[in-house]
């Protein structure tokens, strides 16, 4: 009888500690809404294009849908250097 009711509170302890973990369609959504509060439109013109492949994997393969995210927010952020390098390439060369 001890035995049972312990094995059980080891099952029920195990269950809830199992960590949460979030699948590519949350982790979609969140590039979504990123994409679509973006003012720059070359910053979200080189993250679309990778959200639009993510949504079309998320009817496959779980991992080539997080791939296509994870580009997207590389995407977004190369695209943003590449601005912000432009920037100060023309702010020094406006000094001279």
């Amino acid at each position: 009888m001890k035995r049972s009711v312990l094995l059980l509170a080891a099952l029920a302890i195990t269950l809830s500690a199992t960590p949460a973990f979030a699948d590519c369609k949350s982790d979609l959504a969140s590039l979504k809404a990123r994409v679509a509060m973006e003012r720059d439109p070359d910053v979200r013109k080189a993250a679309e294009k990778h959200v639009k492949r993510a949504e079309i994997e998320t009817k496959g393969s779980e991992s080539e849908c997080r791939n296509a995210v994870t580009r997207g927010w590389r995407a977004m952020a190369e695209a943003r250097e590449a601005a912000a390098s432009a920037a100060q390439k023309a702010a020094a060369k406006g000094a001279r």
